[in-house]
């Protein structure tokens, strides 16, 4: 069990996702659950080029709302630690890190 989630609701926002998963660094606690809700963008192949990179459980379903997407992308990680984004934040150059070093302390 990873020590992380970041929780990520997504519809139609490919270009803001790129910038909120090229925010996120490589720490190996740490997973990405992403609930596209039903895209027909270019979501899909925006998740695929940072999963070399970051790990990401990746749930697609018909178009639902965001909350329903939102807890999708929940019930289906499994971390001591959640933390809720929409697909138009980022984080701060070291936002992550600063979050994942107070949760160890």
């Amino acid at each position: 069990m990873k020590k992380l989630a970041i929780c990520i609701p997504t519809y139609n926002r490919a270009e803001l996702l790129d910038r909120l998963l090229k925010s996120i660094p490589e720490i190996n606690d740490v997973v990405v659950s992403i609930c596209d809700d039903g895209s027909d963008d270019n979501t899909y192949e925006i998740i695929k080029k940072h999963q070399a990179r970051i790990s990401i459980n990746y749930i697609f379903q018909q178009n639902k709302g965001r909350a329903t997407a939102l807890r999708k992308s929940i019930l289906n990680t499994e971390a001591k630690y959640f933390m809720l984004v929409d697909s138009d934040d980022y984080f701060e150059k070291t936002g992550v890190e600063v979050i994942y070093q107070y949760i160890n302390e």
